[in-house]
């Protein structure tokens, strides 16, 4: 659960490392340990005997419990995706629902075995073929990275041709610069085909296989290149650095300063300060 969770992350957000508050995830595998620990280590044959002994009053709720783990893990897997749904490429977001697919099925599997299972066998059989299915996604993944894109692709990508998503890219930079349509706090690819009368999930195929980028990425760039026109324009002097991100489209600061760094290389601080005012522009 923690680990896929961590894989999502650099999909979902900006965030391309770890920080200490991840290892909060790690807190019910150390309680698990503190609460095996008497057994655990015992020899095979003794441990097997203390597992058959006390499978009801120490098993049982372990089984429970890791059951109603990875369901939570399941659950934020799909809030988390259905929220950002709209800053994904139809790309990443086939893939990333591939996953919770799969790891949200095995997890309700698991519960229902945990609540019904007469037995360890019908545990063994089920963990046999799970991970087996799992091995083999993983395999076919690594020796050809772009199976689910092609999958997409034949079977559940819209019909639009080049000519088509090159026209949509068109418009789309027409209303980014005509209209700066990027200022908008609230834009996402919903109210961009509005915008220019295009359905979203066209939108999310001209980006995947036309643009090559994702919306956020593509949206900030904008943003940050309007920021620097306005971090060193004397009409903007004054402002702060909140201020500047409101004007540029950004909803708060700390969203603001990691896309900056990303595209500028540098935070606006840095920049407003190397970057004189042009005197100028006044």
């Amino acid at each position: 659960g923690p680990l896929l969770w961590f894989h999502f992350q650099t999909f979902l957000s900006d965030k391309k490392r770890l920080r200490w508050k991840d290892a909060l995830h790690f807190i019910p595998l150390l309680l698990l340990f503190a609460y095996m620990q008497d057994f655990l280590f015992l020899e095979g044959t003794e441990r097997l005997r203390y597992m058959q002994a006390h499978f009801d009053d120490r098993i049982m709720p372990i089984n429970y419990a890791r059951a109603l783990h990875l369901l939570i893990y399941g659950i934020l897997l799909v809030v988390s995706l259905y929220k950002k749904r709209s800053s994904l490429s139809s790309s990443n977001s086939f893939y990333l629902w591939a996953l919770c697919i799969i790891y949200t099925t095995s997890t309700v599997i698991i519960s229902f075995l945990t609540q019904y299972a007469e037995g360890w066998r019908q545990f063994a059989y089920y963990y046999l073929i799970n991970n087996t299915f799992v091995l083999v996604i993983a395999y076919i993944l690594y020796k050809d990275p772009q199976f689910l894109k092609e999958i997409k692709k034949k079977y559940l990508s819209s019909s639009l041709k080049k000519e088509e998503m090159e026209l949509i890219h068109q418009e789309i930079l027409r209303v980014f610069k005509e209209e700066q349509l990027f200022l908008q706090h609230s834009l996402n690819i919903k109210s961009l085909g509005a915008a220019i009368h295009v359905k979203p999930h066209h939108i999310s195929q001209t980006f995947s296989e036309q643009i090559h980028t994702n919306f956020n990425d593509f949206v900030n760039e904008y943003r940050i290149d309007y920021a620097k026109e306005l971090l060193s324009s004397g009409k903007f002097s004054m402002y702060k650095i909140e201020a500047i991100a409101y004007e540029c489209g950004f909803n708060n600061k700390v969203t603001f300063y990691k896309a900056f760094r990303k595209v500028a290389g540098t935070t606006p601080s840095e920049y407003r300060k190397y970057n004189p005012v042009n005197s100028k522009d006044t």
